[in-house]
């Protein structure tokens, strides 16, 4: 369990500087979400409304400027 946590982390730090913090944390959390198998569609929900929220208090309100991809 303790090797899934860091390849996690790890795949998540490389995801991030390829494709930028929105689409990376969506992607994430989904991975983790159907990796372990939870069923309950309202986490998925919740995870989706958090990372968007993150992102938007980032970037609108704190004007802290998150990870974009290389391509943008």
């Amino acid at each position: 369990m303790s090797l899934f946590g860091l390849g996690y982390l790890i795949g998540y730090a490389l995801l991030i500087s390829v494709i930028g913090y929105l689409y990376a944390s969506l992607f994430a959390f989904i991975f983790y979400l159907v990796y372990f198998k939870i069923k309950k569609p309202l986490y998925y929900i919740i995870a989706v409304i958090f990372v968007l929220t993150v992102y938007y208090l980032f970037g609108e309100v704190f004007y802290i400027s998150l990870p974009q991809a290389i391509w943008s």
